[in-house]
């Protein structure tokens, strides 16, 4: 088993922590997370639904369809009252700006060693990487 944790944060300040008791690795959580971004739109207000795409509005509520995305039943996902490290950890940040599309930066550290920082889908294609091939 390989826990992790999952920080979400609303323009640099924590909104969520998360802890994921196993398979957390970056092919395991991480892609989980780099996809459920990527198949997602941030939207300010609520819009029509295009299909095959889920909307946010806005970071607080992309923290709560995380939180239903990846509980999957009892144990493996829990919220916790602040941020620890564990094998893995993974950072999304939403930046969030006035009638302008928000940026979205996912992280993720293997201890202090920062593996990848940038656009999910460049997550989901680092995957595919040499320096990746360990995960």
């Amino acid at each position: 088993m390989t826990s992790g944790t999952v920080t979400v944060k609303q323009n640099g300040k924590a909104l969520v922590y998360l802890y994921s008791h196993m398979d957390s690795y970056p092919k395991g959580l991480g892609k989980d997370l780099a996809k459920f971004i990527s198949h997602g739109v941030f939207v300010n207000g609520i819009g029509l639904d295009k299909p095959g795409q889920t909307q946010f509005n806005g970071a607080g509520c992309f923290a709560a369809a995380l939180v239903k995305k990846l509980k999957r039943g009892p144990g493996d996902v829990y919220l916790a009252p602040q941020f620890w490290s564990e094998k893995f950890d993974y950072t999304i940040d939403i930046q969030e700006r006035p009638r302008k599309k928000s940026v979205v930066t996912l992280s993720a550290k293997e201890g202090d060693r920062l593996l990848f920082k940038g656009k999910a889908a460049d997550f989901l294609k680092w995957l595919k990487t040499p320096a990746a091939k360990e995960f």
